[in-house]
């Protein structure tokens, strides 16, 4: 039997292999990059990109009926990305209902000069990432993966998630 350690590590390669590399050569093709934090553009030409990441473990509880502008700051960043688990179950237990609910939610809050990038779970594990409306055309080679790490690497109580994207 593998250690806990080991078997966080074995999940971790998979992710990495299942998401692309991104190589430094195809950053460049839009004139724009992500960095983190906002700035002036730079003297290679890239624009500096603002994102919030955030993650929140709802305990099971539905999606909150609290207003989101506290916590997301809309209009403060080009980038959102917003993980959540357990969101309207216990681990495992996914119900779906609430997901629609949420990502209303989230655009609601960040409003119409923001769009959708991509979002996907797995169980009760979100994410979703949204960009400027005036960023879009520049996000490409979206892509969403998943990897089960729960009981035997079956049971969806434990999960890693991720989007990517190239700006």
């Amino acid at each position: 039997a593998r250690s806990r350690g080991a078997r966080r590590q074995a999940a971790a390669e998979k992710l990495a292999g299942v998401l692309p590399p991104e190589p430094a050569e195809t950053r460049g093709g839009s004139g724009l990059g992500a960095h983190a934090g906002a700035g002036d553009d730079s003297p290679d030409g890239f624009q500096s990109l603002s994102v919030l990441v955030g993650t929140w473990n709802m305990g099971g509880r539905p999606c909150p009926a609290i207003e989101l502008h506290e916590w997301l700051r809309p209009d403060e960043f080009d980038i959102y990305a917003v993980g959540t688990q357990e969101c309207e179950a216990a681990p495992g237990l996914s119900t779906a209902t609430q997901r629609p609910k949420w990502l209303a939610k989230m655009k609601a809050t960040l409003g119409p000069e923001y769009a959708l990038i991509d979002a996907h779970c797995m169980g009760t594990t979100h994410i979703a990432c949204f960009a400027r409306e005036s960023l879009m055309p520049y996000v490409h080679d979206v892509h969403a993966a998943h990897v089960i790490t729960g009981l035997g690497q079956r049971i969806a109580n434990k999960a890693g998630v991720a989007v990517c994207f190239d700006v």
